[in-house]
């Protein structure tokens, strides 16, 4: 988080910043846009309603339905659906304990790291914290829902996250014992969720799970399969990669999972995201739609930096009415793939924004 503060000495004052503190972590950052037009979700109805369909209304409805896996390509709109399921959470009437959690491309051999980020958001904890500041919130967010006797729940659940707990009596005991620290640990999570649920549904939203490490996949699997006897719904977005890494986790025919392939967006619902971005723009050649909307073939992150692209390119000039420079869009170099779309970004950055991206 930022203040601002005043640099003296000079002939005008100037405005800066100073850091104050971390600011929150997020789960995701609102709905994208492109040069202050906020961009709709398009063409994804369906798979939003077998979201909400996997929580039914009625409490006492069961759904049996525990884990949905979001599975698409790079840019498909998976972490999209998900944001809109969170929108949909936030506002209906019964209440969700959520816990939320992020995979990173560093967590695939770091043991329980998904898990660990799961947690961390639920008790907000901060990277930042002391060991000590990390143990007392995670004690006093078990507490919080489910009374003193938590307290006792607190090392073991630590302890599998990384948190010290290597003195604590009841840790130390089973040192030789990592299978029943993990047994109780797992044990002690389900309570807690219980114990939040209330009347309320457990939610767990995760995303990018495809590069999650194999243990926290596996204790994610069991809970969900085993979350009988309370309102349980992971909800969890991957890319194919996951079919080849843990084939089980999409293609089982468990009654308790689902899997939503998200395929690229047909022409229809293309058209209606290229018109809600270039809704400021009186005119649109010919020639602007089909570099845009051929060009991104169905993908709507593409499409959105491509114009961004052409924008930071002075192709597209996006003032309060857009107006578009026609002969630099016939010599632009348009890259053919994603990838190739956020280095060009990053390439036409000043230099220290180019240094903060990398």
């Amino acid at each position: 988080a930022l203040e601002p503060i005043t640099v003296k000495g000079v002939s005008e004052p100037v405005s800066t910043y100073h850091v104050r503190e971390r600011k929150p972590r997020e789960f995701r950052v609102g709905a994208r846009g492109v040069a202050g037009v906020v961009t709709p979700t398009v063409g994804r109805v369906e798979e939003l309603a077998v979201l909400t369909s996997a929580l039914p209304p009625d409490p006492s409805t069961e759904s049996s339905v525990r884990l949905v896996t979001v599975m698409g390509e790079a840019g498909v709109g998976k972490s999209r659906l998900l944001y809109e399921f969170f929108n949909w959470l936030d506002v209906r009437e019964r209440g969700t304990y959520l816990f939320r959690g992020r995979a990173t491309a560093d967590d695939e051999n770091d043991a329980y790291a998904l898990l660990r980020d799961i947690v961390y958001f639920r008790y907000e904890i901060a990277d930042s914290d002391s060991p000590e500041d990390a143990k007392g919130k995670l004690e006093s967010g078990l507490v919080a829902v489910a009374g003193q006797e938590a307290t006792a729940w607190a090392p073991f659940i630590g302890h599998v996250i990384g948190l010290d707990y290597s003195s604590d009596p009841s840790i130390a005991g089973l040192a030789s014992e990592p299978r029943l620290i993990l047994e109780r640990a797992e044990r002690h999570l389900r309570q807690a969720m219980i114990a939040g649920a209330g009347d309320r549904d457990v939610v767990v939203l995760v995303e990018d799970i495809h590069w999650a490490d194999n243990e926290s996949l596996d204790l994610l699997a069991r809970l969900a399969e085993e979350a009988t006897s309370f309102p349980f719904l992971i909800v969890a977005n991957a890319r194919p990669a996951i079919a080849t890494r843990r084939p089980a986790w999409v293609e089982s025919d468990d009654a308790w999972r689902r899997t939503i392939r998200l395929d690229p967006l047909g022409a229809d619902d293309a058209d209606a995201l290229f018109d809600s971005i270039f809704s400021r723009m009186a005119e649109v050649p010919p020639a602007l739609h089909e570099l845009v909307v051929e060009r991104s073939e169905g993908n709507p992150f593409y499409l959105e930096e491509l114009v961004k692209m052409l924008i930071d390119d002075g192709a597209i000039i996006a003032g309060e009415e857009w107006t578009v420079d026609e002969s630099r869009l016939e010599n632009l170099s348009v890259p053919r793939t994603l990838t190739g779309v956020l280095q060009s970004r990053v390439d036409a950055m000043p230099r220290n924004e180019r240094k903060a991206c990398l």
